[in-house]
């Protein structure tokens, strides 16, 4: 790591939809850590720097990570930076991420929780020595976020993958999708909430031979198939709530292989479509490799 990171004390948050991870120490060493429900933005904040500020006070950190759920501005030069987008958590919408940590005076460095953990497990995971590496998560939401040759991958803002249009067929899947921008987008179709409101169960608790497998890994593989045409990987590592089983996996695999039909090579598969190494984590690992950034910049 960067400026002999294992000698640093830092701060990493992971923002999510669910729980903020807060962490301090460092990605070879964390000291404290501690998991606070996502609530309305005041009651959640509050709870964040009460641990932050005990925690600074007995070791204080030199910089600080922020991995967030989006959408976000992203650009440091406009004057929304660290600004919350049109979120379907409505309560969030226009929050400034980056205004509750100034307090503390240190440099902060922000990107998505997806774009983090796929920085996390670049440098640390399942991603290791590869030059493009796709980050999938799949839960409450479904996002995705590319780093190539060590560097998030940008454009004018981050990607919003998670939102594609997604081929649907109308008589084997009637589910009318919960995006409340799109309806049936990917997001809307197969992300944790869609599978609770098609099916009134989570993913987990249906059989395997239950049609949800075949439907999910469907949708899922369509994603992977534009992921593998689009950036030609070396990794796409499925993460989050829903991805819980090497079942699905495999079926994501295949429907991938059948979309792509051999074009415009023949893929091995099972080694580019895998699972993060530090699953549950990666953002948070990526929180750790933001605030080393954020110092040496």
């Amino acid at each position: 790591m960067l400026m002999q990171e294992t000698e640093m004390n830092f701060a990493a948050i992971e923002a999510g939809g669910t729980k903020f991870v807060v962490a301090t120490g460092n990605s070879q060493r964390i000291q404290k850590k501690v998991s606070i429900p996502t609530r309305d933005p005041n009651t959640t904040w509050t709870e964040v720097l009460n641990f932050l500020n005990q925690a600074n006070s007995e070791t204080p950190f030199s910089a600080i990570g922020l991995a967030s759920f989006g959408p976000l501005e992203l650009n440091p030069e406009t004057p929304n930076y660290g600004a919350m987008g049109n979120t379907p958590k409505t309560n969030w919408q226009g929050v400034n991420m980056l205004e509750p940590l100034k307090q503390f005076d240190v440099p902060v460095s922000l990107e998505t929780d997806v774009n983090a953990a796929a920085l996390g497990e670049t440098m640390l995971g399942n991603g290791k020595d590869q030059n493009t590496v796709v980050y999938v998560t799949v839960g409450t939401g479904i996002g995705v976020g590319i780093v190539q040759a060590g560097q998030v991958f940008h454009g004018s803002s981050h990607l919003e993958l998670g939102h594609i249009p997604i081929p649907q067929d109308r008589e084997k899947d009637p589910f009318p999708g919960i995006c409340p921008y799109h309806n049936n987008c990917l997001e809307g179709l197969a992300s944790g909430k869609a599978i609770h409101a098609r099916w009134g169960s989570d993913l987990r608790d249906l059989a395997t031979e239950h049609a949800a497998y075949d439907l999910q890994a469907q949708y899922l593989g369509y994603l992977c198939s534009i992921l593998i045409l689009g950036y030609a990987p070396d990794k796409i590592l499925l993460g989050g709530g829903v991805m819980h089983s090497e079942y699905l996996l495999q079926k994501v695999r295949q429907f991938c292989c059948s979309y792509l039909n051999s074009y415009p090579r023949a893929y091995n598969l099972k080694n580019i479509i895998g699972r993060p190494a530090h699953e549950g984590a990666s953002a948070l690992y990526g929180g750790f490799i933001l605030a080393c950034h954020a110092i040496n910049e």
